[in-house]
């Protein structure tokens, strides 16, 4: 595809909005979990639902933690920015930000 930098750039940011959305839902989740387990409150972090996605996202940033891996959302990003005619990220998300 031959889009304009603007367009990339405007992908990138899109992307990179997402990307920090994950994280809040990942230390969100994670910090109403704590507060759900020594109060019996927030009830929203005990539904099955959001228990089941927190733990397989959880689970996928863990793994990929463990392995050394980058983030996917952050190579997209980057690469989108590099399209762009920016520099991506020299090292990952959370360590440039």
């Amino acid at each position: 595809m031959d889009f304009s930098p603007a367009t990339w750039r405007w992908l990138a940011d899109l992307v990179l909005v997402v990307h920090f959305g994950v994280v809040l839902f990942v230390i969100g989740g994670t910090a109403g979990g704590v507060v759900c387990l020594l109060t019996g409150r927030p009830r929203w972090v005990a539904r099955p639902a959001f228990m089941l996605a927190h733990a397989t996202v959880l689970g996928v940033v863990v793994l990929q933690a463990w392995l050394g891996w980058l983030c996917p959302l952050t190579t997209w990003e980057s690469r989108l920015r590099r399209l762009a005619g920016e520099a991506g990220y020299r090292q990952g998300f959370i360590a440039d930000w």
